[in-house]
């Protein structure tokens, strides 16, 4: 008997979506994991008590050492009907970050194919505003670097080496800037070895150990999303569906930094979703 695919409506995925955050919020209570809403979730705690009205994801983080345990303590034990993706654990899952999907569900993107929420790690920066910014914006260059990389040379499901997607990262990023950061032999690694090696490129430094942080490994907001640490290790609540999670204390700062007036919604033509279509599988 094959399984049925029930398609989703928008507010039916964003039901999933709040059932994927509230087991994580309820395994971190469980652990004593302290995370944090960020990006259009955080705008959407503020604005709309709960995922924005359009939107069709939701945006976790915690500071590298709260991740890095979370990874370690949920892989350990595990939840029934969940699956956590790290690039450690999940064979050809080639981004920087984490993931937790919904077993059970279908979506229209290509590489993940399944309904989840995001889980970004925070680093600490420097302990000088420019001198973040600055590293911030460096470190993002270099995981577009990467990103384009993958894309060129490699795909999710073939995890051969695509010399045609070589010889393009060859020619656009690495003859341009790139040797200040990796030996030439870096064209002999797999897409694996490089998110290692980025990863222990930006975690040099904690949150509690810099004046500034920001998800260096994956910030799509600019410069703005650099704040103080103390905004990240000093959390508050906020309401956010049926519960009240944590948020950080600098919201409004936070908030100023990558939307300017977030009180203001887009205009209709820029509410846009992530994914075309979502399903339940029904077995």
């Amino acid at each position: 008997m094959q399984n049925r695919l029930i398609p989703l409506t928008l507010e039916q995925h964003q039901q999933i979506l709040y059932e994927i955050l509230y087991m994580v919020d309820d395994f971190c209570k469980a652990h004593d994991i302290p995370f944090f809403l960020v990006g259009g979730s955080l705008l959407g705690a503020v604005r709309h008590q709960g995922i924005i009205p359009w939107d069709d994801d939701v945006d976790i983080a915690m500071t590298r050492d709260n991740y890095e345990r979370f990874i370690k303590e949920f892989h350990a034990e595990s939840v029934e009907g969940y699956e956590l993706l790290d690039f450690r654990y999940k064979d050809g899952y080639l981004i920087p970050y984490a993931k937790m999907a919904k077993r059970n569900t279908k979506t229209s993107l290509e590489a993940i194919r399944k309904i989840y929420i995001d889980i970004f790690p925070y680093d600490g920066c420097a302990d000088n505003l420019k001198r973040a910014q600055a590293y911030f914006t460096q470190s993002r260059q270099r995981v577009q670097r990467f990103m384009s990389f993958i894309d060129h040379g490699f795909t999710i499901t073939d995890k051969r080496y695509n010399w045609k997607g070589k010889t393009y990262y060859f020619l656009t990023h690495f003859l341009s800037n790139l040797m200040s950061h990796y030996p030439m032999w870096l064209l002999r690694q797999t897409p694996k070895n490089f998110l290692e090696m980025m990863h222990y490129d930006f975690t040099k430094y904690g949150v509690s150990e810099k004046k500034y942080s920001a998800n260096i490994i994956w910030g799509m907001y600019g410069k703005g999303e650099v704040q103080p640490s103390s905004s990240f290790l000093h959390l508050e609540e906020m309401r956010f569906g049926t519960r009240k999670l944590p948020v950080p204390s600098g919201w409004h700062n936070y908030l100023t930094g990558i939307y300017g007036d977030y009180m203001i919604p887009p205009p209709r033509e820029k509410r846009r979703r992530h994914t075309d279509v979502s399903y339940l599988i029904n077995y």
